[in-house]
């Protein structure tokens, strides 16, 4: 690390130690500036500083009423510059402490605000890296247990309560290592948190001889290599294949938790998840038969197409990566929907997009979030909400992801123009008609839009639940509590087949 870099860390760790929130906005206009001029591994590590500046930024604004606020800035710019320090192509030069940190505090991040899904991933990298780097250990184990408090199955949520308590002894083994001078106050912290855990699970009976493998993946060589492989990128809709990979995870049997209606009112939500639920289960498949088929299919015979020297690659496989791509993507808005008329936004259902549902224009021309969200203290709902920002739309400049535009054009060109996937990169450009992408970048971006529409469908039943249990405090006499089980569907062909 340079000397410039090495000074603008001197700076904010001096502002952070004086709770100076002129030095520390100082700092991060330097540097921003300092952004413009350097390279390699010095660029993701300005990212880190700024991320920590934004982040004690965030800390002296904070109050009871901050906490909670729905328009969080330095949040935003924090985990901005995070996943910017991961996405640079230095990053992987960085040395596996820094590394570590960058990951950890990310994940710490996404937690905070209700996105636990995408927390674990990060703490698991990190882990799966330095198994025994305290901080990610002993976060990752705060991260499960707040999620576990919204989950609706009461079996599950002991089973994650189990591995974060893995979590906390991890980070309370005598071989833990610390990175940073805060260990012993932090020890604590994790080692009351632990004990909170094991309470729980010896009243509850919790069974720690289960066997979680003794579950079939089916009966043919094919679909056992479908649930395997979903299970290895974690994307069952199932709060347990967030913490395991055992086949016990191997199920989608995430759906909505018993709900109110008003006397006479449709019984409709379950109907409207069923179908975003099946959509990403399809859209899922084809993913992964599009990525594991070899050769051509035999659509594709006797299939006569003009060769225009750009590397093109066309054929069944391609059309179901884009299909997956488009189907996935999809769901943000439906989800829309759903929350339009759960919780009774006036709205026109034409208007409604993922990202501006949230928002409606106040006096004066202002955007902000709707009263009818932003006063509700609902962490997986505003989880929810943040992860929208995950996503562009021209009238909505603030995003949380590097190349949500990209994401966005890309889908664009993929519903109203042409998308070329390149068995290599031919410097092909893109023009206002088409798009070049190679077929490995495009398998990339895909399997980031599967497991983001995975992480809002959970989220979205995490809400409700969350919702239906303030209602159950305010014991409205006009509605009805309806219970829905996840009772399977019979198929024509049968369930078992």
């Amino acid at each position: 690390m340079n000397m410039e870099l090495e000074k603008f860390a001197i700076e904010i760790d001096t502002a952070m130690d004086r709770n100076d929130l002129i030095a520390l906005n100082i700092a991060v206009e330097k540097c921003e500036e300092a952004l413009r001029r350097v390279e390699g591994t010095d660029r993701p590590t300005l990212h880190y500083f700024l991320a920590n500046a934004f982040s004690a930024i965030s800390r002296l604004k904070s109050d009871v009423q901050t906490t909670w606020a729905w328009e969080q800035p330095e949040t935003i710019n924090e985990i901005l510059n995070l996943r910017l320090a991961v996405s640079d192509a230095s990053f992987h030069k960085l040395d596996s402490v820094r590394r570590c940190q960058i990951r950890t505090n990310l994940a710490n991040s996404l937690s905070a605000i209700g996105r636990p899904v995408e927390a674990i991933e990060q703490w698991n990298i990190v882990l799966s890296e330095w198994p025994n780097f305290a901080k990610a250990a002993g976060n990752y184990a705060f991260g499960v247990n707040a999620y576990s408090r919204w989950l609706y199955d009461f079996s599950h949520r002991s089973i994650l309560l189990d591995a974060a308590r893995v979590g906390f002894r991890t980070a309370l083994s005598d071989d833990a290592f610390w990175d940073s001078g805060d260990e012993p106050a932090t020890q604590v912290l994790f080692l009351e948190r632990m004990h909170e855990v094991d309470k729980y699970l010896r009243r509850v009976g919790y069974d720690t001889n289960f066997d979680f493998d003794a579950f079939s993946l089916g009966k043919t060589y094919d679909e056992q290599a479908y649930r395997e492989w979903c299970l290895s990128e974690r994307l069952f809709l199932n709060p347990l294949n967030d913490v395991m990979k055992s086949s016990v995870a191997a199920a989608d049997v995430m759906h909505l938790p018993n709900h109110t209606y008003k006397f006479g009112e449709a019984v409709r939500l379950p109907m409207f998840f069923n179908h975003m639920k099946q959509e990403f289960v399809s859209a899922r498949y084809r993913f992964f038969n599009a990525t594991q088929m070899e050769g051509y299919h035999f659509s594709d015979h006797e299939v006569a197409l003009y060769d225009c020297a750009d590397a093109g690659e066309f054929g069944h496989h391609t059309e179901e990566l884009k299909a997956a791509f488009r189907t996935a993507y999809s769901i943000f808005d439906k989800i829309g929907i759903f929350l339009k008329d759960y919780f009774e936004v006036e709205v026109s259902p034409r208007d409604v997009t993922f990202r501006r549902i949230w928002s409606a224009q106040v006096k004066g021309g202002e955007v902000q979030v709707r009263d009818v969200f932003r006063d509700r203290n609902n962490w997986p709902l505003r989880g929810l909400y943040y992860l929208s920002k995950d996503l562009f739309e021209s009238e909505f400049i603030e995003t949380t992801e590097p190349d949500a535009r990209q994401l966005a054009t890309l889908r664009n060109y993929l519903e109203h123009r042409y998308v070329t996937l390149q068995q290599y990169d031919a410097r092909v450009k893109t023009d206002e008609y088409r798009l070049t992408i190679t077929t490995d970048e495009f398998a990339l971006k895909t399997l980031r839009i599967l497991k983001l529409a995975r992480a809002a469908l959970i989220y979205l039943s995490l809400a409700v639940f969350s919702n239906e249990e303030d209602k159950a405090s305010e014991s409205g006499e006009d509605t009805i509590t309806t219970a829905f089980p996840t009772i399977p569907i019979l198929r024509p062909w049968g369930i078992d087949q």
